[in-house]
């Protein structure tokens, strides 16, 4: 996941009980070095927390709700974005939360180098000039030389 990137979490739910469950509220977390984008099925934003109210899930029930969220630039390459602070509950059950999710960022430069000559042709004993323009998809770095 590159730096400055939208990241979207899709989080499944299901009720494979046999009897319904009310007042279902789905929650997550606003992962650390993120911002919040935007949320499908209702969700809403309060504080760091986004959360999703199912009025109720029949037995055998399932769905389905995103969380999109931006990844902070700039960030060191490597760092782990972690979201591991999201659950559901209802009337008739305690918190189940789900399973940590990591995601590592890019930012690294990405560098290419490419030369023109000019004057082509050029005349014997004539100066001939190389340019060397050089691109970047990420911050410059100097050279370590």
């Amino acid at each position: 996941m590159a730096a400055g990137a939208n990241l979207t979490y899709t989080l499944s739910y299901s009720n494979s009980g046999s009897a319904n469950a009310t007042s279902v509220v789905i929650a997550d977390t606003i992962p650390a070095n993120t911002s919040f984008v935007s949320a499908t099925g209702g969700g809403t934003l309060s504080g760091s927390i986004v959360s999703w109210s199912v009025a109720s899930l029949a037995a055998g029930a399932s769905g389905s709700v995103t969380l999109t969220v931006k990844v902070n630039n700039p960030l060191a390459n490597g760092t782990l974005i972690t979201n591991g602070t999201y659950s559901i509950v209802s009337n008739e059950t305690t918190v189940v939360a789900g399973p940590t999710v990591t995601t590592t960022v890019t930012s690294a430069p990405i560098l290419t180098v490419a030369s023109t000559d000019a004057p082509d042709p050029v005349a014997a004993g004539a100066n001939l000039t190389y340019t060397l323009p050089t691109r970047t998809s990420a911050a410059p770095t100097p050279p370590a030389w």
